[in-house]
């Protein structure tokens, strides 16, 4: 796994749910708000490693 900082990719993924405008599992428009917000590392996560964003989205951890 790469090394990426899991503590602000849950903070940005929380503050994207909170929006609550959006199903977390749209992950384009997920990438759409990421980037509109300068959400890098959430950004690097889902293009890298697209099952540990979705396995985080249903379990609220990181494989």
């Amino acid at each position: 796994m790469d090394n990426y900082d899991y503590d602000k990719i849950r903070e940005q993924i929380s503050r994207i749910r909170n929006e609550g405008t959006f199903t977390m599992f749209d992950i384009s428009t997920v990438m759409r708000y990421a980037d509109m917000f300068n959400y890098d590392e959430l950004i690097a996560l889902i293009e890298k490693d697209e099952k540990s964003y979705m396995y985080f989205i249903l379990t609220g951890k990181f494989e």
